[in-house]
């Protein structure tokens, strides 16, 4: 992120930025598939994402910290593909992907994940 280019006067701007930064480690957790990590950031980001709408009401936005603030909602869009694409990976290896024949909107092709129950011996 430009930090430069923000309103270093808008309350929000350390959020941003260490919310940005939350985004780059949960996008790193998700590559290698660290679930306990991924566990602790979604509940620091659902923190933060709480804090930075308070602090975005408290005062006009300019464009930059509006670009800012369209930056980390790609940030966050491209980490839920990365982990929606990690489950389906894992559930298509394990057998518990079924192709349901339709597509999403983005033209992939949808399969259903279905749970596999087993019994005690």
């Amino acid at each position: 992120m430009m930090t430069a280019d923000l309103d270093r006067a808008h309350p929000a701007l350390g959020t941003i930025v260490d919310l940005e930064r939350l985004l780059v480690r949960e996008r790193d957790a998700a590559r290698v598939l660290d679930t306990n990590a991924l566990v602790a950031i979604s509940e620091q980001k659902q923190a933060m994402a709480a804090e930075l709408r308070s602090l975005l009401a408290q005062a006009p936005c300019s464009p930059a910290v509006r670009a800012a603030v369209a930056r980390l909602g790609a940030l966050a869009e491209a980490n839920a593909a990365l982990l929606s694409d990690a489950v389906a990976m894992m559930s298509e290896s394990l057998g518990l992907r079924e192709d349901s024949g339709t597509y999403d909107a983005r033209a992939r092709r949808q399969a259903s994940t279905r749970a596999r129950t087993g019994q005690a011996a």
